[in-house]
């Protein structure tokens, strides 16, 4: 995922995709939150791996658009999965993903 852009405010679209992330195995282990002018994607079990998003946004709507990746070594082979459920659960909820 290089961009995600959503017609909502970023505190909005975090809480649905944590909400949505809790109903599934992912909520265990992927974490979404803000921090500053940045939006973080964490995985945690065996290792942390990190995304860093910098986020652009309004009142109604948010870009976000990939900075820096820390991956976990033991993350490398489920990286893929983790991302594409995640990706598909944002689409889900409005958000466009450009890969």
């Amino acid at each position: 995922m290089k961009r995600i852009e959503s017609n909502e405010p970023i505190s909005v679209f975090q809480k649905k995709v944590m909400r949505a992330l809790l109903k599934g195995p992912l909520g265990k282990i992927v974490s979404l939150r803000e921090s500053g002018e940045s939006m973080i994607i964490e995985f945690s079990q065996m290792g942390t791996s990190r995304i860093s998003f910098h986020v652009e946004s309004n009142e109604s709507s948010f870009l976000a658009t990939k900075q820096k990746e820390e991956i976990a070594m033991t993350h490398f082979l489920l990286r893929n999965e983790v991302e594409k459920e995640l990706k598909r659960i944002m689409e889900r909820l409005g958000a466009k993903i450009e890969d």
